[in-house]
């Protein structure tokens, strides 16, 4: 239906087009930042991950900086001009640099995560910040030039519920030996796992067309650990910060037997695809499911059926 304006006025002004009075518009693709098919909460996470690279690659003018900067420091680098921004009247570059197939990281991203019922305290970045730098120079106790320790992949927090105490937690909710003790263990190694809400990841944005490269796991229920997994074996780690800075509603019931179920299947999926997944192509989780798994079970099978005396 008409509109009463241009082609060029939608163009320019499309954020401000509402469909009221059974009006509507044409936009050019160029315009949409389409709904991606996802999975579960991985997935709209990752749409978001989409979302942040299309504001990084056309409209941060931080971002341009950085990239001109690049440019001026290489100048052998192979890199083409594409479109121009709509905010900052600067050339895009499209082209990735090639420099030996290693791009260069421009900075760094902390993205939190927060599940709709938690909200996080005054304090909480002053907590989790810190944990994202380290010393230029460790040899050197009266240097005070820090960097960005990229090794820390994320920073996770307990969970806390609002009226809601150790002596009435009848189903566990707080999930106190896990938040209180296990992670305090496991966070000491490098090993701690994200529990989905109440983290921060640290993201590498590199000098490329999709800045950020990182992406959630979408192949389980449970994308937290999954997605803990995959950085841990690529060399990163967490880290775990004992302190109830972010306060949520508990969950009915109901509500929380179902979560449970879901990480439950979640780590069945998580089992399954670690070993048989055939995209791994990897030989040593058949070899622990042969040598330590299957003994386990027979073992087990085995003192089920036999009658001690």
């Amino acid at each position: 239906k008409n509109l009463g304006q241009s082609n060029k006025s939608i163009t320019t002004y499309a954020s401000r087009i509402f469909a009221n009075k059974g009006e509507e518009a044409i936009l050019p693709c160029s315009l949409i930042q389409p709904l991606r098919e996802s999975r579960g909460k991985a997935g709209g996470m990752n749409h978001a991950m989409e979302i942040i690279n299309y504001y990084l690659r056309h409209h941060s003018s931080t971002m341009q900086v950085m990239r001109s900067n690049n440019a001026n420091t290489n100048k052998n680098l192979n890199l083409t001009n594409g479109p121009t921004s709509p905010i900052t009247g600067n050339k895009i570059l499209e082209k990735v640099p090639e420099d030996s197939g290693k791009n260069p990281v421009a900075a760094c991203l902390l993205f939190a995560i927060f599940d709709c019922r938690h909200m996080a305290t005054q304090g909480f970045w002053d907590a989790v910040v810190p944990y994202f730098y380290a010393y230029k120079r460790i040899d050197n106790p009266w240097s005070r030039d820090l960097i960005v320790d990229r090794p820390v992949a994320f920073v996770q927090l307990p969970q806390s519920f609002t009226s809601l105490t150790i002596e009435n937690d009848i189903f566990d909710m707080r999930n106190e030996y896990l938040f209180r003790l296990a992670n305090n263990i496991r966070s000491s190694v490098g090993a701690i796992t994200s529990c989905g809400t109440n983290a921060v990841w640290n993201y590498d944005i590199k000098i490329q067309r999709n800045p950020l490269e990182h992406r959630f796991n979408e192949l389980t229920m449970i994308e937290d650990t999954a997605s803990s997994h995959d950085v841990i074996m690529s060399g990163r780690k967490g880290i775990y910060h004992f302190e109830r800075l972010v306060l949520g509603a508990k969950k009915g019931t109901s509500d929380y037997l179902s979560a449970v179920f879901r990480w439950s299947r979640g780590a069945v999926q998580l089992s399954m695809i670690t070993f048989w997944y055939p995209l791994s192509r990897q030989l040593w989780p058949y070899l622990i499911l042969v040598i330590h798994t299957l003994p386990i079970i027979f073992c087990v099978i085995y003192l089920q059926r036999i009658k001690l005396n």
